[in-house]
């Protein structure tokens, strides 16, 4: 669960530079739109927007510390299941 107006977030794994991070993920209701993305070693956030299934894949331009996570950008809560591939 992904309160209104909130994020979460994994917790950070180290990756290398020109590795992929493989991001899949469903959300309810369907029709709200949330933020996907990760957070590298430089503390930049890169995400995209989707509603319902959210498949991505980042490229990796830093090697360090990652993290993935949601971004609830919505007035309601959102119900969030997903993984990460690394």
């Amino acid at each position: 669960t992904v309160e209104a107006n909130a994020s979460k977030k994994t917790s950070s794994f180290e990756m290398s530079s020109g590795g992929l991070i493989n991001v899949d993920v469903s959300v309810e209701p369907a029709d709200l739109d949330v933020r996907v993305g990760i957070i590298g070693p430089d503390k930049r956030k890169r995400y995209i927007t989707g509603s319902g299934r959210i498949t991505h894949i980042f490229s990796l331009d830093l090697s360090g510390s990652y993290s993935v996570f949601v971004e609830n950008t919505n007035n309601q809560k959102v119900y969030v299941e997903g993984c990460y591939i690394k």
